[in-house]
């Protein structure tokens, strides 16, 4: 699987849906009401989808993690360096002590 840059997303991306036969690749959000928008990048703006994506149309997207899958991934990320290189792969991965503010 191709990794997601979810630093270009734009502002409210919950999915990505990689190209295929029937669509572009591009952003998606779904909101709280369950209404979901595609990004339109020649407007730069959230564009509504008239109808929500059928599951095969889901099962093609990609969801954005949460806060705590992100936080987990990192903690099993640095165990993993740890393991192999101990503090210094830690430090060179660029992991640092951050100070609450």
């Amino acid at each position: 699987m191709t990794d997601i840059d979810w630093s270009k997303a734009p502002e409210g991306a919950t999915h990505w849906e990689p190209e295929n036969h029937l669509v572009n690749a591009g952003w998606m959000k779904v909101d709280g009401n369950g209404d979901w928008f595609f990004w339109s990048s020649c407007r730069k703006t959230w564009t509504e989808h008239m109808i929500a994506p059928g599951a095969a149309r889901m099962s093609r997207m990609i969801a954005r993690a949460t806060a705590e899958e992100e936080r987990n991934a990192a903690i099993v990320e640095i165990g993993r360096l740890f393991h192999e290189g101990g503090p210094a792969a830690i430090y060179f991965a660029g992991y640092r002590k951050q100070e609450a503010v």
